[in-house]
């Protein structure tokens, strides 16, 4: 009986553990609908990487896309479950040689997510 509780206690904390970033993560379009609510604020999204450049990359979640600037090491294009948090910022940033105005995410942690 004991043994199957315990079981059971692990199920829960694996299924909470891979549910995670989709449960502590904010779409990106809801941030994009309206960048000024969150700007200056501390952020997660989760998503796949759809571009890299020198100093970060694009995170993509089906609902929209956004910058991530990280000095950290970067992860491939394609790579999905991308978990990141950081600052969100508005104004415009240049990276790798190229201006891209809007909104962007300066990352504090970025990892990759071993669930689906």
């Amino acid at each position: 009986m004991l043994l199957a509780a315990a079981a059971a206690g692990i199920v829960v904390i694996l299924i909470f553990y891979a549910a995670y970033p989709l449960l502590n993560s904010t779409k990106i379009s809801t941030i994009m609908s309206d960048p000024s609510s969150f700007n200056g604020k501390q952020v997660s999204v989760f998503g796949s990487v759809t571009q890299r450049y020198s100093g970060g990359f694009i995170l993509s979640d089906g609902t929209g896309s956004v910058l991530i600037v990280w000095q950290g090491t970067l992860p491939a294009v394609g790579t999905s479950n991308v978990y990141v948090t950081g600052t969100l910022t508005g104004g415009g940033i240049q990276i790798g040689g190229l201006q891209i105005k809007g909104t962007y995410i300066t990352a504090t942690h970025v990892s990759v997510w071993p669930f689906e």
